[in-house]
């Protein structure tokens, strides 16, 4: 791989700059791929906040004044102003990839994303984030007038991906994270109002009826059941205050042909009836 740079001013000497213009601004990107030594000092650091994710290789950073090594998949994020010291003293293959940001919401979004400063994470080599870097990149090929939102967008969806899996590679065993069961959760989300059986999620994703059970409590905190009845209730919801439709249609639209078994669900988990729902939502919004 070639070393890669882009940059949102053409002029390379305007991407270091801080900026409260927007929330969240993208000066430049790229990926750096070197098998020879090499080290880079800012004392002063940058202007903005620079992250760096290794996805190949070893690659020796300075952090708090003692020496930290970085090996592939991960990654950390520089505040501005803060000294940046990396280096690497062999021939053998490295790769990083970086971004410098700015912008008056990036506080916020860190706390949001749970990611300190100047804090080695461990998110693990993923051809995902690879390619999300990629796209990133891709935009500041068109540069078209999309670019500034596209890009700000790809950040965040990058510093959440990192943040998600940098907590899974924390998790043991490893398998327990919604991600595991991706397929069946996509599945019930499409076909809620349908009969769904545990049998058939489990086969989604490979595994034994009593395991995929076990393994979706462990993941969301409920069974596969209680987990489709509590959607088909919040479905119910919707339609109850944003559609004319009748009680017995909204049952019936969200899987279930027994009005009467529907309400006293409803109600069971609700505290009110769907009628008296219904009722009070529309007084609250009429004029």
């Amino acid at each position: 791989m070639d070393n890669q740079a882009y940059y949102r001013i053409q002029d390379q000497d305007g991407c270091d700059i801080d900026s409260t213009d927007y929330p969240l601004l993208i000066n430049c990107a790229g990926v750096n791929a070197l098998s020879r030594p090499f080290t880079t000092w800012r004392p002063h650091g940058r202007h903005d906040y620079y992250l760096m994710y290794v996805s190949q290789g070893e690659l020796t950073l300075y952090l708090h004044g003692h020496e930290t090594v970085f090996q592939a998949g991960q990654f950390v994020i520089f505040r501005p102003g803060c000294a940046t010291r990396y280096s690497k003293s062999d021939h053998k293959a490295m790769t990083y990839y970086w971004i410098h940001f700015t912008g008056s919401a990036v506080p916020e979004v860190l706390v949001d994303c749970s990611i300190q400063a100047e804090t080695r994470y461990d998110a693990g080599v993923s051809q995902q984030l690879i390619d999300d870097f990629h796209r990133l990149f891709d935009n500041f090929l068109y540069r078209d007038q999309y670019l500034q939102p596209a890009a700000a967008a790809l950040l965040v969806l990058i510093l959440v991906r990192l943040r998600r899996k940098a907590e899974g590679q924390l998790k043991k065993p490893t398998d327990v994270t919604p991600e595991r069961i991706s397929q069946s959760l996509a599945y019930i989300h499409k076909h809620y109002s349908q009969a769904i059986t545990i049998r058939e999620l489990a086969e989604l994703e490979h595994l034994s009826a009593s395991r995929y059970s076990a393994l979706f409590r462990a993941c969301m905190g409920q069974s596969p059941q209680s987990f489709i009845i509590d959607l088909r209730l919040r479905m119910a919801i919707e339609l109850l205050q944003r559609t004319d439709l009748t009680v017995k249609q909204v049952a019936h639209t969200v899987g279930y042909d027994d009005q009467l078994y529907f309400s006293r669900l409803f109600r069971s988990r609700k505290g009110v009836a769907p009628s008296h729902y219904q009722q009070h939502f529309t007084e609250l919004i009429s004029p």
